[in-house]
């Protein structure tokens, strides 16, 4: 199964998403800014998250994923072909089919169209496993070969989540490292 990622709810958890990682980033703690709006002074060194004005380039070029571009992705979990078409074949050959599946729309679409995976990080389960949460996080050493391969041949990438009973916020936390490479999105699967 493929999923083209312009849906208008897709869409909207992206836009969740982008909102959810600057919070995490300290962007919804009302105690960053004075009443005035401006930034309290501070003795703590410089962020190492690059501001917009220095961010990363994402695939596909700008700094913002929409508008101005349409992905289309693979969807599943590495190694699981149950899941979906992204667990059918090894990072490499997924990049080459998300780029031939991309390539297919690029006569279809004004915007430029961005090849990218849509990785199951985390699925949602009937028991509540050793953690209680009732999901199965992936390691993130697991994922971190598609995205690094993702990342080297102009693949976008989405994480999605499922948390289960845990909170997105906490599950997201588990991924940060991956999360703050400019070809990594995240997607929140209330499953």
């Amino acid at each position: 199964m493929t999923r083209a990622a312009t849906s208008p709810l897709l869409t909207v958890v992206l836009t969740a998403a982008l909102a959810l990682t600057g919070c995490a980033a300290g962007g919804g703690d009302p105690s960053a800014t004075g009443a005035d709006g401006a930034a309290p002074p501070s003795s703590a060194p410089p962020s190492a998250t690059p501001t917009p004005e220095e961010a990363a380039e994402l695939v596909g070029g700008g700094t913002e994923v929409f508008p101005g571009r349409r992905m289309v992705a693979l969807y599943g979990r590495p190694g699981n072909p149950a899941l979906g078409v992204l667990g059918e074949q090894d990072a490499e050959a997924s990049v080459v089919r998300a780029k031939e599946l991309a390539a297919q729309y690029e006569p279809f679409s004004e915007e430029p169209v961005v090849p990218a995976f849509e990785i199951i990080a985390s699925t949602a389960s009937a028991a509540p496993g050793p953690d209680g949460d009732y999901s199965e996080e992936t390691p993130v050493e697991e994922l971190r070969p598609f995205v690094e391969t993702a990342a080297a041949n102009g693949v976008y990438v989405v994480l999605d989540l499922q948390p289960g009973r845990q909170d997105f916020l906490g599950q997201a936390r588990q991924y940060e490292e991956l999360l703050r490479m400019p070809n990594v999105g995240l997607a929140l699967d209330p499953e």
